[in-house]
């Protein structure tokens, strides 16, 4: 991808490239993923350019006009993507909530007593792995999400009742629509 910005001369090249790369994909959720990882680096390449840009107004920079042009087409790309994504497929709104709620579960750890500070950190990181496997459906989202809990318990990370309230918690906030 930084290969693709450097060698691009403007964003009319970067864009063509772009657009072949999604070429590649097979299935819109795929695209997306790819779609949203290029905004992510661009948007962290434009900030590192901000930094030491010697335009101090930024309006005048060439590249930072690259940068404008180019996130403006990636969420247009993105909303032309989610909207032909099928309905079994997390959409960005959808996945924000995702967000909150293994937030509001990570918070729910401590009220869990988890006392040892390395399980406590191995549940926090498993919980906040689950934000990386949207491109997964939502049934198997889900059954991975409640597999993880029951490994962490087995593992003795999580007791039978740390897991069940887990469990519990993964059933009112993640139940699919039926």
């Amino acid at each position: 991808m930084l290969y693709v910005v450097k060698t691009c001369a403007d964003h009319r090249s970067f864009i063509e490239q772009c657009g072949k790369a999604m070429l590649n994909y097979k299935k819109n959720i795929y695209c997306i993923v790819f779609l949203e990882r290029l905004q992510e680096l661009i948007k962290a390449s434009q900030e590192r350019h901000l930094q030491f840009c010697a335009d101090t107004d930024h309006t005048e920079c060439r590249f930072n006009k690259f940068y404008k042009v180019v996130l403006f087409y990636l969420r247009n790309e993105l909303d032309y993507q989610e909207r032909d994504l099928p309905f079994v497929y997390f959409k960005r709104n959808e996945r924000r909530e995702l967000d909150q709620n293994i937030e509001d579960m990570v918070n729910l750890i401590p009220a869990l007593k988890t006392n040892d500070r390395a399980n406590f950190m191995k549940l926090k990181l498993e919980l906040n792995e689950m934000k990386s496997y949207y491109f997964l459906d939502k049934k198997n989202w889900r059954q991975l999400f409640l597999g993880k809990v029951m490994v962490l318990e087995n593992s003795r990370i999580l007791t039978p009742d740390q897991s069940h309230t887990l469990l519990k918690t993964i059933e009112e906030r993640f139940a699919l629509p039926g």
